[in-house]
């Protein structure tokens, strides 16, 4: 649980932002539409996210992590 917390706390306004996204199903395309981004750049993020939240060259899926680990609460750091 502390990891998890350091984990979410080293991300970014715009990381949690993705993340919630990422957690109610969105695909990458569809992120970058609604936050007027490049899908590249959705990409990234993900890729940072992933690494903050030390899921790198894991098989875990990032959409089930968050679905499973990230509550309300935690959401609203």
């Amino acid at each position: 649980v502390e990891r998890l917390s350091r984990a979410f706390m080293s991300l970014t306004p715009a990381e949690i932002q993705i993340c919630h996204m990422i957690r109610d199903g969105l695909s990458s395309k569809e992120i970058a539409k609604l936050r007027h981004l490049s899908p590249v750049t959705v990409s990234r993020h993900r890729e940072h996210i992933r690494k903050k939240l030390g899921l790198t060259n894991s098989v875990i899926n990032l959409t089930s992590y968050l679905q499973n680990f990230m509550s309300e609460d935690t959401a609203r750091i």
